[in-house]
């Protein structure tokens, strides 16, 4: 399933038990903290993987994003 970003508040993803969401830490128009703020406020409670070029902190990062999205369990993937 493919939600594009301005449509999380309306997809039910809070309802979804066994899935995995994925997205990019920097996009065009949204990125990580914009999709993690807007998950969260839709009650989602999945895991999430960010996915990322490479960075010189990679675990800081994580940790931010983790802290952005409470009660999600964000992982960092870097490419």
């Amino acid at each position: 399933m493919s939600v594009s970003p301005q449509d999380i508040p309306l997809a039910g993803l809070h309802r979804i038990d066994n899935g995995l969401i994925a997205c990019m830490l920097l996009g065009s128009e949204v990125d990580a903290l914009d999709i993690l703020a807007d998950l969260t406020a839709a009650g989602y409670r999945g895991p999430v993987v960010v996915i990322a070029p490479p960075l010189p902190d990679p675990a800081m990062v994580e940790r931010e994003l983790a802290r952005a999205a409470p009660g999600i369990s964000v992982s960092l993937l870097v490419l």
